[in-house]
């Protein structure tokens, strides 16, 4: 079962605990008791399916209409890393986060709108660090949960993954 919880208000992010694809963690080599954490972007329709567990229908839904929006990418990267479709997860994770980066390199950026870019590019490095970890590149997934906790601290399952791999990482070491 999924498991929620609000992170910050405005866009409303949630993190949605990977450990409901149980057997996509063990396959991918992961511990099956890994809780690695995703992020969704709740503001839109595909965003409120993603939380009640339809991934499926996201899938259906935004494939169909692949645009360049930020939540659409992000919600996209999710699902698709639920479905265990990694590679391409890979590309709609990599698309939410040029989005972003795109959006943030606008001239004229105010402080309060540069901090909301920056939570969104964080998400998106929280997401695509998820599937590098899920993929077995730790030192990837490592990369992406540190610039995402350098961008924005409020986004919280960065630095849970980061714990989370660098545990398992160490479990590993004293085998």
């Amino acid at each position: 079962m999924n498991t929620f919880t609000k992170t910050s208000k405005g866009p409303r992010a949630l993190t949605l605990a990977a450990a409901a694809a149980g057997a996509l963690l063990a396959s991918s080599g992961a511990s099956a008791s890994s809780a690695l954490e995703m992020v969704v972007y709740e503001d839109t329709v595909q965003g409120k399916r993603l939380v009640n567990g339809q991934w499926e229908r996201v899938l259906k839904d935004v494939e169909t209409r692949a645009g360049a929006r930020f939540g659409d990418q992000t919600n996209l990267c999710v699902s698709l890393t639920l479905a265990g479709r990694f590679d391409d997860a890979a590309v709609a994770c990599d698309d939410a986060l040029a989005v972003a980066e795109k959006t943030a390199s606008r001239p004229s950026i105010d402080d309060l709108l540069e901090a909301e870019l920056d939570k969104r590019r964080a998400m998106a490095h929280t997401n695509r660090g998820v599937l590098r970890a899920l993929e077995g590149d730790r030192a990837g997934a490592r990369s992406d949960f540190e610039a995402a906790i350098e961008l924005s601290p409020r986004v919280k399952a960065a630095a849970a993954n980061l714990d989370l791999i660098t545990v398992e990482k160490t479990i590993a070491l004293a085998r």
